[in-house]
């Protein structure tokens, strides 16, 4: 579940891209068709069940505006002890991108030894930051992406072994 602050309101929601353009979203409690048919830098043109929506974005200090039907949302990460809440991962040990985006930066190295939560590997995608950490405890063993990489959902950007298992190489 992600949280964000608008407009100094907690809101949490789960969200999962079915095909990089159309976003299933669950947001407190109902569910919601989200289509992108057009974005450009700072523009977006989107289908919110069915019913068209322009949006406007613009990133500052404080977060990012959102402009819509005539009012301004600001959008920030929830603090918390990062400044941010991670997206913690399945414990399966793949960390893989919620949506499709663009790998920011990298985190851990194979041969790390991380903690359940520790962040590994940050993503972009439409001007938001995503921090994706790790669903257990264990040590990285595959680092599957580069800085500046596009990646899609369902793409294995870091492995994570439990600890005390042994890798058979295969």
């Amino acid at each position: 579940m992600n949280r964000k602050s608008v407009d100094d309101r907690i809101v949490e929601f789960d969200a999962t891209w079915d095909d990089g353009v159309r976003l299933d979203m669950k947001l407190e409690g109902g569910r919601h068709e989200v289509k992108v048919s057009f974005s450009a830098v700072g523009r977006h043109q989107v289908l919110i069940d069915q019913m068209p929506h322009t949006l406007f974005t613009a990133r500052d200090e404080s977060g990012v505006w959102v402009w819509s039907r005539g009012r301004a949302r600001l959008v920030r990460e929830v603090k918390g002890h990062h400044g941010h809440v991670p997206t913690e991962q399945p414990d399966d040990g793949r960390i893989t991108p919620p949506m499709p985006a663009v790998v920011s930066a990298i985190l851990a190295k194979a041969g790390d030894s991380v903690k359940k939560g520790q962040e590994l590997v940050v993503v972009t995608a439409m001007k938001m930051e995503t921090r994706l950490a790790a669903g257990r405890a264990g040590v990285v063993t595959a680092v599957n992406t580069e800085v500046g990489a596009s990646v899609m959902p369902g793409d294995v950007l870091i492995e994570v072994r439990p600890d005390g298992e042994v890798d058979d190489g295969g």
